[in-house]
């Protein structure tokens, strides 16, 4: 295994002796979410312990991708390394967290291979991975390789009318980037749940080693996996409406990220007494019951499976 530091970030390799597919991964983007770093040094343990031995393509493995928002356990500190994520110019560069981002966007910048970007969230719910850019067959089996019960698709489409930024990059993130066509890496953020699952990391683990798996990267053990982290049957979910909270309003209930909803239920009610209801049977995504006025307050997403 290669090791190496750059601007406080340490990036751990393995290469193969045969020909293979390239897998890299990212915990700890934000600093408050620790699943990711936690997952990836167990990860890196297996390695060292010859339970997980890389036979072929490159493994690239960065525990935690934002040291200095890591050190003091908030999600960013100058600027939010997922979001306005590329490479600047010397003279461009106002923050130690834009250093952090010219070191990570070269190992994006593959032209090929897969991306796994480990995260947490801050909505009561369980483990989903968001997926983006074209749907192919290679794809599809990466995304249903993580194990994860539930797969999220369609953010592009519903958010494409969006012009609040004129400079494109500004809302880039590294799945974003390391799926743009000079990069052309397969990309996929995993949400492993709140902060503070106590199973949040294992999710992490256990969709590395899936990957790891599929890829046909790397001989493991049979004792390291454990299906039953994953939670229950995997399906799709297409997002088909982000609702912006326009007025003052409430939700009809708590609503945990995933709830199911019924056509015509009540999903929130404003304060003049309008009433937001489900266009047909879905699901609620995201739900952000401390949004403001123009925050996104809920996606809409139905099962629809590719």
């Amino acid at each position: 295994m290669e090791t190496y530091e750059k601007e406080g970030i340490t990036v751990h390799t393995v290469q193969g002796k045969e020909r293979g597919e390239d897998f890299t991964v990212f915990g700890s983007v934000h600093g408050n979410e620790f699943c990711g770093s936690v997952a990836l040094d167990r990860i890196l343990q297996n390695i060292k312990d010859e339970k997980i031995r890389i036979k072929a393509g490159v493994f690239t493995c960065v525990p935690v991708a934002n040291p200095l928002a890591f050190a003091q356990k908030t999600r960013f500190v100058s600027h939010n390394l997922n979001r306005a994520f590329y490479p600047r110019e010397a003279e461009e560069i106002t923050c130690q967290e834009h250093r952090f981002a010219n070191v990570l966007a070269p190992l994006l910048q593959k032209r090929g291979g897969y991306f796994l970007d480990l995260h947490s969230y801050t909505a009561n719910g369980n483990a989903f991975a968001i997926l983006g850019g074209e749907m192919s067959e290679d794809y599809k089996a990466f995304a249903k390789s993580l194990g994860v019960a539930r797969l999220i698709y369609g953010w592009g489409e519903v958010v494409k009318d969006d012009k609040t930024h004129e400079d494109a990059r500004t809302g880039q993130g590294t799945v974003n980037y390391a799926r743009l066509p000079e990069n052309g890496m397969y990309s996929i953020t995993l949400e492993c749940g709140h902060h503070h699952n106590p199973d949040a990391a294992d999710i992490g683990y256990q969709a590395t080693l899936n990957v790891l798996k599929m890829l046909d990267i790397a001989d493991i053990e049979e004792a390291l996996f454990e299906p039953g982290v994953m939670g229950g049957e995997q399906y799709s979910i297409k997002l088909k409406y982000v609702q912006f909270k326009t007025k003052d309003g409430e939700f009809a209930k708590d609503w945990i990220n995933m709830d199911s909803v019924l056509a015509g239920e009540t999903i929130a009610t404003g304060g003049d007494g309008e009433k937001l209801t489900a266009p047909q049977d879905g699901f609620i995504v995201l739900p952000n019951k401390n949004a403001t006025i123009y925050d996104e307050w809920f996606f809409f997403g139905v099962r629809e499976d590719f």
